[in-house]
């Protein structure tokens, strides 16, 4: 059963939550706190699956609570749940927040944001691998595309098509823009899955409070260059993400799934940076075997984590609210056969495109490159398109030479 602990310093809130959720009480084990220091009384006496706190409180307000309980408790999921629009203490809240929801919060949009992020952790069954990817605080960025995006926002003269041509090249950038704008809390209850809507939506002052602040974009650290070449990890989402949304297009699908091909494939990878950054020395050594033993580096991380780069990502991503067709093609881009779904979705396109990229490029490992799954696309009656679509690789291929 989900333990499940709200926390607000108001009693009559808590009460009032009590009362609306009752009819659930044999799904969830509910717990309630008044204030931040009771929530962590709470936390050292029973296991607990969920947060799901108020921003404002006075003494511990709901960002102090969940950065501690973060650092102590980095395998609970961190929800923020409040009616108040200070945009500051919500970008100083980001880093140690996984979803944002609005307040007051109709039971069934509760409820459902609940089961979700609590379904995510299926994709990590490793106790150990769930607390790692609870303790980032974000998704690095490039070093060159960090110090453009914080020059063009401290500059008068720039336009948010300007930093859409930025973010969209950046995965760090791209992820958390995505969390912003999906965020109830930021004043939008749709999904959005396109940069460029997500870049609109929020506005100019919203996106250059983002890119200044120290607690939402941060630099990639150096040492990673010392494990594959940094430049080329970018440059591998980018690859993929432009294949998997021309793979799209040919396919002739719907405006919104073309545009998750490509952020799906702009992100597919970011697990393996997560990795390379929170397990340093251990992330190296497996590298290292998986390229003495000419294993794919799927393979070897399974060896060595019980789950892979692709889960690890997907797992994050998943818990900041990015759509579900999203996360599943991170998730299953190296084993497409176990989506259930019976046509073309953008997992098919960030598959294939994926495994085309490395057949022209390489891997950025330096491990064995993906193989395409035939029985997949035989079962969705798409081998025959492979022709096509290695034709498109090329060409971008071509475009991309200087």
């Amino acid at each position: 059963m989900k333990q499940i602990l709200f926390v607000d310093d108001e009693q009559k809130i808590l009460d009032g939550l009590k009362r609306t959720l009752r009819p659930i009480r044999h799904e969830w084990t509910m717990m309630f706190a008044c204030g931040g220091e009771e929530a962590l009384k709470v936390l050292e006496q029973s296991p607990v699956d969920v947060v799901i706190s108020d921003m404002r409180m006075p003494g511990m307000d709901g960002a102090e609570l969940l950065r501690r309980i973060q650092h102590q408790y980095p395998h609970v999921i961190r929800v923020i749940l409040s009616g108040q629009s200070d945009k500051e203490m919500a970008l100083q809240s980001i880093g140690a927040t996984h979803l944002f929801l609005s307040k007051p919060c109709e039971k069934e949009v509760l409820q459902a944001t609940i089961e979700r992020a609590c379904a995510l952790r299926m994709l990590l069954k490793n106790d150990s691998l769930r607390a790692l990817v609870g303790s980032m605080k974000s998704i690095p960025s490039m070093p060159r595309l960090y110090a453009e995006i914080k020059q063009l926002v401290e500059s008068d003269q720039w336009s948010l098509q300007d930093i859409t041509k930025i973010i969209e090249l950046d995965v760090g950038m791209t992820a958390r823009v995505l969390q912003v704008v999906n965020s109830a809390y930021f004043g939008t209850a749709k999904n959005v899955s396109t940069v460029e809507q997500a870049v609109n939506f929020l506005g100019v002052d919203l996106i250059q409070s983002l890119a200044l602040s120290e607690h939402v974009f941060s630099k990639c650290p150096d040492h990673i260059a010392e494990m594959f070449p940094i430049d080329r990890l970018w440059s591998a989402g980018a690859g993929t993400g432009a294949l998997a949304r021309e793979i799209a297009k040919a396919e002739q699908r719907p405006a919104v799934e073309v545009e998750q091909a490509f952020i799906a494939g702009l992100l597919h990878d970011t697990g393996i940076l997560m990795l390379a950054i929170n397990c340093g020395k251990r992330y190296r050594a497996t590298l290292e075997n998986a390229r003495a033993r000419q294993l794919k580096i799927a393979q070897a991380e399974h060896e060595e984590f019980e789950s892979t780069h692709a889960e690890v990502g997907a797992y994050l991503l998943g818990l900041w609210g990015v759509s579900e067709s999203i996360v599943e093609a991170i998730a299953l881009h190296h084993r497409p056969g176990e989506s259930q779904a019976s046509g073309f979705t953008p997992l098919t396109a960030v598959h294939a495109a994926d495994v085309l990229y490395q057949e022209i490029h390489g891997s950025i490992t330096g491990c064995p490159s993906s193989s395409l799954d035939l029985a997949y696309l035989e079962r969705l009656k798409l081998a025959d398109r492979l022709p096509k679509w290695r034709e498109l690789a090329t060409g971008l291929s071509q475009e991309a030479k200087p």
